[in-house]
Parts: C-alpha cells; sequence; structure tokens
C-alpha cells in the first residue's frame, strides 16, 4: 500500500513541474515507492533508484541491443546495514 502523501505528491508534481522534465520526474515518483514497498515486503534494503546509469550494450529478447544512458536502474547497493536511515543531531 503506498503511503498517505502518494497521491498529493504526484498531484503536486503533475501541477508545477514543466513537461521537458515533467516524465523523468513523475517515473521517478512511482520507482521511489516500489523501492520502498520492495525493502519493507521482501527485505531488500539496500535497494536504491540510480539515475543516469550508463550500459554497455545488452541484447534484450525480443528488442534487441540497449545501451547508452538509462532514464532511471534499480539496484542493490553492496554494503551493511539499512539505507534510508534519517539521523537527527
Amino acid at each position: 500500500m503506498p503511503p498517505e502523501y502518494f497521491d498529493a505528491q504526484l498531484k503536486d508534481l503533475t501541477v508545477t513541474v514543466s513537461r521537458d522534465k515533467g516524465a523523468g520526474l513523475l517515473i521517478g515518483h512511482y520507482l521511489v515507492d516500489a523501492v520502498l514497498l520492495a525493502r519493507s515486503q521482501f527485505g531488500l534494503h539496500r535497494l536504491v533508484v540510480s539515475s543516469e546509469v550508463e550500459v554497455e550494450p545488452e541484447e534484450i529478447p525480443n528488442l534487441g541491443y540497449l545501451s547508452g544512458n538509462l532514464d532511471f536502474a534499480t539496484c542493490v547497493v553492496t554494503g551493511a546495514g539499512k539505507l534510508g536511515m534519517v539521523s537527527c543531531f
């Protein structure tokens, strides 16, 4: 279940962001929520969203070769501990 603020933030993005960057922000909005849900439901505490990810040519079945910069990618980063913890000083 998405957080209570999901729809309000989505509405705010759609009425305030210029069209040239709007699609990327909207996609990012959905990916952030998906990553947060995956972290809690599947224990993927080091799952992150990365942007502008450069990839070497990779063959994708029924599509062809993908290469260049991906706008977004999700991945599990190496290391220990949970990510996204907020500290107050």
